[in-house]
């Protein structure tokens, strides 16, 4: 499924505004403005408005989740080491 919505991938649109992107998240505009300014999501823009590719969400959220079982990985190691000494 796309980011936005119930349609297959590939169909939805090429680029998504501030707003959609934040409402896919379940962020508000003001946390998406900031992981664009700390380069975590890729945008351009048109005339005055900021898009925001959804290929670009899909990769944020890939890399959140990625980041996050490393860390889980990580404590669950550290955890068994405790224990066997």
């Amino acid at each position: 499924m796309d980011v936005v919505g119930a349609r297959p991938a590939g169909t939805g649109p090429l680029l998504l505004d501030v707003a959609e992107v934040a409402a896919a998240l379940g962020v508000g505009r003001t946390f998406v403005y900031g992981l664009l300014a700390r380069g975590e999501l890729e945008s351009c823009k048109l005339g005055s408005r900021t898009k925001v590719p959804p290929a670009s969400v899909r990769a944020y959220v890939a890399r959140l989740l990625a980041e996050q079982e490393a860390e889980r990985a990580e404590v669950a190691e550290s955890l068994a080491r405790r224990r066997r000494r």
